[in-house]
């Protein structure tokens, strides 16, 4: 319904013909309307009842900042508010992952594979009531949509800041040394350096034919990744998991933690995911190599990159 009890604003970078959508969408879900601007860059004013939504229309068309929400009515809260308190929020593929993330004491959004709208992360954050807020995005595409809830949560009042996760595994190594009791910048900071010195990496199955850094793939080969960039090609689970974890071991380690995806009816064959005794086998070979490492197995990948690993 047009028209509500927030006023939203940000500067917009976004391609003309992206911003034409945006203004449609905005126009759908508020009133009092103004989208001006030119050359890239838009200047967006809106009155919406749902601020969430109309910050997720800047991010469909390009990358909102400034983001300022204002209440219209002074009883209605621009942002979720309490007396006190921090929260963690975390950008999940899995719902096995969600509880992961809800065991540790963070906010699981997502949990479908996609990256969550900001309104999904700011409903979340309402049913909280937190003052501080950390966003800890799950890939390199869910930071946008980060950004643009920081910006729109320090447009309402609160403090908030984004901690550059880039996997699951680091993610999970964030969560470890979160503390609600630390100063927030000192809390944002460790748990900044702790998501830094987690290198991740994964196995998955190759869709197409396609040169890699490791040499050309072939449709239904495992792939092998460190940070992103493949780094070897193979046919078994638990070799080329071995290969992968053994460079990212020669500098080092205290831990190693094997996030697996959960068994997928609609992918029985163990040719096209790993085996069940993957976890147990590669704990036991890194325990054979690595006697002063501690493994760590959960589950929780997504079926997409159905090992993920973090070495810390």
């Amino acid at each position: 319904m047009p028209g509500g009890s927030f006023e939203v604003m940000y500067l917009l970078e976004a391609p003309a013909a992206a911003v034409q959508a945006c203004r449609e969408q905005l126009a759908r879900i508020g009133d009092s309307l103004l989208v001006v601007g030119g050359d890239g860059l838009w200047q967006v004013h809106v009155h919406t009842a749902d601020p969430g939504a109309a910050v997720e229309a800047g991010v469909v068309a390009g990358r909102p900042y400034r983001i300022r929400l204002t209440p219209l009515r002074p009883e209605v809260a621009a942002a979720p508010r309490s007396s006190g308190g921090r929260r963690v929020v975390a950008f999940v593929p899995t719902p096995a992952l969600a509880d992961l993330v809800a065991a540790a004491g963070g906010i699981p959004v997502g949990a479908t594979g996609d990256a969550p709208a900001p309104r999904e992360v700011l409903a979340a954050l309402q049913h909280a009531q937190a003052e501080e807020v950390v966003i800890l995005p799950g890939r390199r595409e869910d930071r946008a949509v980060a950004d643009a809830v920081a910006e729109a949560l320090r447009g309402g009042g609160l403090r908030a800041a984004v901690v550059p996760t880039r996997a699951a595994v680091q993610v999970l190594a964030a969560l470890a040394v979160a503390d609600p009791a630390a100063r927030f910048d000192d809390d944002v900071i460790a748990m900044t350096d702790a998501a830094r010195a987690t290198r991740a990496g994964a196995l998955t199955r190759a869709g197409r034919r396609a040169l890699t850094s490791a040499g050309v793939c072939e449709p239904g080969d495992l792939l092998g990744l460190v940070d992103d960039e493949v780094v070897a090609i193979g046919g078994d689970w638990v070799d080329l998991a071995d290969e992968v974890l053994g460079r990212m071991l020669s500098s080092g380690a205290e831990r190693v933690t094997l996030l697996v995806a959960e068994a997928d009816p609609d992918h029985p064959d163990v040719s096209s995911a790993p085996a069940a005794d993957l976890p147990a086998r590669l704990a036991a070979r890194v325990a054979r190599a690595h006697p002063e490492v501690v493994v760590e197995v959960h589950r929780g990948a997504p079926v997409a990159v159905p090992l993920q690993l973090g070495v810390e």
